[in-house]
């Protein structure tokens, strides 16, 4: 019981790993207008380097925000339902 209640305190503490940026908003956000995003899309929303990129979208993913769907070139991203 003590390690399934620290699990809980530990996601809803707020720190830097789970605190959201302007640019994880704005992820958020093109997807509840569009529908989804590719890194494309997230490219020309901002000039983050394609590594920082995919680690804005893999933060979101951790947090249970997105999914990930398709591979490659192919890959785009929904909110989480």
């Amino acid at each position: 019981e003590l390690l399934r209640v620290r699990k809980l305190l530990e996601i809803s503490v707020v720190s830097p790993d789970t605190t959201l940026k302007p640019y994880h908003l704005n992820i958020i956000e093109f997807i509840k207008n569009h529908g989804f995003i590719a890194d494309r899309d997230y490219a020309e929303l901002t000039e983050r380097a394609k590594p920082t990129r995919n680690k804005d979208f893999n933060k979101l993913i951790a947090l249970g925000f997105i999914e990930r769907f398709g591979k490659g070139k192919a890959t785009y991203y929904k909110l989480r339902v």
